[in-house]
């Protein structure tokens, strides 16, 4: 019997990023079937990055990950990680990194061809493989799931729901039910994240508030569980004081999957643009989505027509800014989400007097 073929990923980014192409791990799993499969990534510094391994390996998609050092400069650097490509005897690699520059892409395929494997799958080389497509011309974009999808060769289009699925355990489960047995006084609960790694998604906590007072007044025995990292904790903690009905603050207590597992029973997600909200889909919990116009509009949304997403197509739309003082249009994008039009929203989606979504 010969050896079990090698498949490598390349894939640096955080939550969002690898929930959002667990479809891609799925079709690769399916084009090599029996393969080991190697995840090179960047390993998380800070408290908002989660491990790619925490979310990809429970569910079969990867057996192990190598470190891809950021930056990755030195000779010492690039020879340690050429050993350790080489000394697995991969054949080919899939190239999952969301490119733009030419110069980068170049960069990478000189590397990894160097480290001796002769198949490199979904390399960006073209601008239109670089670049969502639009779906609807000037209103919306391909979603980069279905981009990721395309560079490698896969059938065009979103992707299915099951290639989306976590494949949470009895364990996650059982783990978020015990959680959510401190709001047993609700019935059925909003699963709401206001934060974020990227600041200039952030909509404010004034926003927040609007919204929190007004859907608990209207929803007086819904529940609301506050998700997000342990850094947001002290901020949840002070917004949850404004929702009049039972609230949950699970804020850093919870791994990523125990937290899609939390978000799985809820009636619906409220959001940022951010990685809990990617979880969301993945559980098939109904989304609320808040964006800033950062990205092209669609980029990150979810391809589930049930699913309503906020996004104002401002004339600096495709920014790619990242903090707020890098705006010099007082994050028009963000502040003008009207409070009430929100509301509305999430009121239509989850009825009053609906069951625990299951």
């Amino acid at each position: 019997m010969g050896a079990r073929e090698v498949v490598l990923i390349l894939q640096i980014g955080s939550l969002g990023d690898t929930v959002v192409s667990m479809p891609c791990y799925r079709e690769i799993a399916r084009r090599h079937p029996g393969s080991d499969r190697h995840l090179i990534t960047n390993y998380p510094i800070g408290s908002k990055m989660v491990p790619a391994e925490a979310v990809l390996a429970p569910a079969g998609l990867i057996t192990g990950t190598i470190e891809y050092p950021m930056p990755l400069r030195g000779v010492d650097k690039m020879i340690a990680l050429r050993r350790r490509i080489m000394a697995l005897e991969s054949t080919v690699l899939y190239y999952l990194l969301p490119e733009v520059r030419l110069a980068n892409l170049v960069r990478h395929y000189a590397f990894f061809k160097l480290c001796g494997i002769p198949r490199i799958r979904g390399m960006p080389w073209s601008r239109g493989a670089r670049y969502p497509r639009e779906v609807v011309p000037g209103l919306l974009w391909e979603s980069e799931a279905s981009r990721l999808l395309r560079t490698i060769g896969a059938a065009a289009g979103p992707p299915s729901d099951a290639d989306r699925d976590l494949v949470l355990s009895e364990e996650e489960r059982a783990k978020a039910d015990a959680v959510l047995q401190a709001l047993d006084r609700a019935r059925g609960f909003l699963a709401i994240s206001v934060g974020g790694k990227i600041p200039i998604n952030n909509w404010g906590d004034d926003n927040w508030i609007a919204l929190l007072k007004a859907l608990s007044r209207s929803r007086p025995s819904l529940g609301a569980v506050f998700v997000g990292s342990a850094d947001e904790r002290s901020r949840n903690d002070l917004l949850a004081a404004h929702w009049e009905g039972p609230s949950l603050n699970t804020c850093g207590q919870l791994a990523p999957r125990e937290t899609a597992a939390v978000i799985a029973r809820a009636n619906a997600f409220v959001g940022h643009d951010t990685g809990t909200l990617h979880l969301a889909a993945a559980v098939d919990t109904p989304v609320v989505g808040i964006f800033s116009a950062r990205n092209e509009p669609g980029k990150w949304f979810s391809d589930r027509t049930r699913d309503v997403f906020f996004y104002n197509r401002v004339p600096c739309a495709g920014c790619q800014l990242v903090q707020v003082e890098q705006c010099r249009h007082d994050l028009i994008c963000m502040t003008s989400h009207d409070p009430a039009a929100i509301v509305a929203a999430i009121q239509r989606m989850v009825p009053e007097g609906d069951s625990e979504h299951d």
